[in-house]
């Protein structure tokens, strides 16, 4: 199926584009899909999304008085519009919807505007994308007839099933992976059918398989039949006589390859190299090597295994191999003992890895006393890169320190000591897109790697933005100030001490410091997580937005322009093209030294260099809308995995007594993190049946009417297991009183 946003992501922003290339480009080569491209483009044109030009051509309109947005449904069938500009999302009547599903894009029209505390209304004008392509279903038999309804309460329509084999007949308690052949449409309902049986009792491996359906997850090859480009050595920079290390924590032998670095001391201060594998000189953008890239987006780690972006004889070619001469892409920068870095170079080069480290051997370093003299037997294989090692690690101490300085908001890595979560038990360097970032640990090779790749990143986009350059970049978002005061209002909930400066307020990094070490800090952090919005891909035009420019504040500096990722992002790859068309236009060391390069004939020259290539030629704004929402697949993939593993592990306690912590308080009970597990349950308000127990959102407590009994954020209480929904990622709980937990204590001490 093609879906409307598909074929507005191929229309470029400026220009037309020919139907039959069109029609190319989408694969279409039988006589009935070409003639529903054309019924569809006609239905596009007549809404004003798309125009003819001539008979032949079409091409886009970009502005029309319709909302993008995704279409957010409750299991009792209440429907809004979630904007995609964050503006009030919009009410969306059952007739209004169109047939438009739990999670569809869509376009909506205002029918009604807000009034008082009144939402707007609205109707689904077109259905931009289906999200839903596969999902899991029970079967449903009504007069002889079978179908399916989908486990995900939120989507409304039950699906009509096709050629139902007898052996799906069959009363199981298994559910079924149910593919969509039509949606619904007019009178006519949503036909599917059954791919397969999926069992809750086939263990991890049997969880990921329904994870992957949760989420449309299809691990598709068909590779196209193209050789990864030869790279010519003229124009590098040889640096294989250098120590490179090659730093890993992932432990899957298909995780992604990562970037290298080799550091030593300069000038009190320190110069780094870090190199990355060069992708985008291995593929000519355009070419169906290159859409099957865009199409992957990610590569996704499904625990044990991945799904990676590149194919394999790309990986092959551009990986770092230890003793093996490999081209790169390489960032040498001068660092000082303050974190600064005034000067940079960008070139190509080729490198030949020396060393490859892990967390063990970190851990090694971590323990080994400063003042000893003895090298530990586990450290004496590395004995000639310790000093680099610990460079770099003192390096990423000090960017670390720099970027908090500057606005960066630093938070614990917390993860849950399940063992079955295997590589997504650490750091995704490519993916940690937040605001915020993870503390620096030094003993986790991956917080190193992400460390130097986020400000190479940063170093790339202040770089292109000072030769005001057009480029693809991970904007920052400030946070809601609403949200704040609701984590302060948390905070002081939690008898934490809040300084305030002289005009009566105080910021997160203050809260922050004071949080440090104490008791509540894992309560507060986990507010803060919640309300710290993620970075989005954009498009940055110094054309259209001269007022970003000018006003370079502390958030500005944290924006971001990926490329140290091109194992594991395609928008890193964007990026790769653009920085090597530019160091190819130059000729020479594409670098900044001391004051910016602020030189408009220099990016002039670039400009108009038939070998530079626009980032414009790349990507449209359509497809940076489906880089965000493949983001947003990958963190809902990584945490639906994380809590269907984490409600695997405390099945075997159902009936249990466990101790938690208070991590949410609403009207409807309290949710409670199990110290063992970091996993969240909910203890419902009706399990408090000792009294009636009201909400009070300014203190975050529940407290009971009788017996002012509370409870409030932070507190530890002791909880039932009562029941484990695998499924649902459901975790409920009841709350333990005082007497069953003493006498709960005392048969514990009678049977020792």
């Amino acid at each position: 199926m093609v879906s409307v946003a598909k074929i507005l992501e191929l229309i470029p922003d400026e220009g037309s584009l020919e139907i039959k290339k069109l029609e190319k480009m989408l694969k279409l080569t039988k006589k009935l899909e070409r003639t529903r491209l054309d019924i569809a483009i006609k239905a596009l044109s007549k809404i004003g999304l798309i125009q003819y030009e001539g008979e032949e051509n079409i091409k886009s309109i970009s502005e029309y008085n319709y909302i993008r947005a995704k279409i957010r449904c409750s299991s009792k069938g209440f429907c809004f519009a979630v904007r995609d500009d964050g503006e009030e999302d919009i009410y969306i009547r059952e007739q209004y919807l169109n047939h438009a599903w739990h999670g569809d894009k869509v376009l909506i029209q205002i029918e009604k505007e807000g009034m008082k505390r009144r939402s707007p209304e609205g109707s689904v004008v077109c259905i931009l994308e289906r999200t839903k392509k596969r999902l899991l279903a029970y079967l449903e038999k009504i007069d002889e007839l079978y179908y399916a309804r989908a486990l995900d309460e939120r989507i409304l329509s039950k699906i009509e099933l096709e050629s139902l084999e007898d052996e799906y007949k069959k009363e199981s308690d298994n559910i079924l992976e149910v593919e969509i052949v039509k949606y619904p449409i007019a009178q006519y309902p949503a036909v599917g059918r059954v791919v397969r049986e999926l069992s809750l009792n086939n263990g991890f491996k049997g969880d990921v398989e329904i994870i992957k359906t949760k989420f449309s997850i299809i691990e598709e090859e068909n590779v196209p039949r193209v050789s990864p480009k030869k790279i010519q050595d003229k124009h590098r920079v040889d640096l294989t006589s250098q120590s490179v290390i090659n730093f890993k924590s992932w432990k899957c032998e298909d995780s992604p390859p990562q970037l290298s670095i080799f550091a030593e001391p300069s000038n009190g201060g320190v110069k780094v190299w870090v190199h990355v594998p060069t992708i985008a000189e291995r593929i000519s953008y355009g070419s169906k090597l290159d859409l099957w890239l865009r199409r992957r987006a990610e590569s996704r780690c499904l625990g044990n295994k991945w799904i990676n972006l590149l194919s394999k004889s790309l990986i092959d070619e551009s990986k770092f191999t230890l003793k093996k001469t490999t081209e790169a892409i390489t960032l040498e920068m001068d660092v000082d003992k303050e974190g600064n870095i005034d000067k940079w170079s960008f070139y190509l080069s080729k490198i030949k890895p020396d060393v490859e480290i892990n967390d063990d051997i970190l851990n090694e370093i971590a323990n080994r006393k400063a003042t000893s003299r003895t090298i530990p037997a586990k450290l004496k294989p590395f004995k000639k890169h310790l000093s680099s090692i610990e460079t770099i690690i003192h390096l990423c101490k000090i960017l670390n320190e720099k970027a908090i300085s500057l606005g960066q908001i630093n938070i614990e890595y917390n993860i849950s000591p399940i063992e079955n979560l295997f590589d997504n038990s650490y750091i995704n360097p490519g993916l940690n897109n937040s605001y915020a970032k993870y503390s620096f640990n030094p003993s986790n090779s991956n917080s190193i790697i992400s460390s130097i790749s986020t400000t190479a990143n940063r170093i790339l986009f202040n770089h292109l933005r000072d030769l005001k350059l057009r480029m693809l970049y991970l904007e920052s978002k400030e946070i809601d100030n609403n949200h704040i005061n609701e984590l302060i209002k948390s905070a002081v909930s939690l008898d934490t001490k809040v300084e305030l400066n002289n005009n009566g307020l105080t910021d997160i990094h203050s809260l922050l410091k004071t949080i440090k070490n104490s008791p509540n800090q894992r309560v507060i952090e986990k507010i803060l997580t919640n309300i710290i919005p993620d970075k989005k891909f954009s498009l940055y035009d110094p054309l259209t937005e001269p007022s970003h420019i000018d006003n370079i504040n502390q958030n500005f500096y944290l924006d971001e322009a990926p490329w140290t990722s091109p194992t594991i992002n395609y928008s890193d790859i964007a990026n790769q093209f653009l920085l090597i068309s530019i160091i190819n236009s130059t000729k020479e060391k594409f670098s900044k030294k001391t004051e910016p390069n602020n030189n408009p004939k220099l990016a002039e020259n670039i400009d108009t260099r038939k070998d530079y290539i626009d980032i414009k030629d790349i990507i449209n704004s359509n497809f940076i809308e489906y880089l965000n929402d493949e983001r947003i697949k990958s963190k809902s993939l990584r945490n639906g995995l994380l809590s269907i593993v984490e409600a695997r592990s405390i099945l075997s306690y159902v009936g249990s007594t466990l101790n938690g912590v208070i991590t949410g308080v609403q009207s409807y009970g309290v949710f409670v993190e199990l110290d063992s597990f970091k996993a969240e349950g909910l203890a419902h308000v009706s399990t408090l049946d000792d009294d009636w127990y009201e909400y009070r959102s300014r203190q975050n407590m529940l407290i009971g009417r009788k017996n002012k009994k509370t409870y409030q954020l932070g507190n530890k209480i002791t909880v039932n297991i009562l029941s484990v929904d695998l499924l649902k990622n459901q975790i409920d709980l009841e709350v333990v009183n005082e007497r069953e937990v003493s006498s709960l204590e005392d048969i514990d001490n009678e049977d020792t």
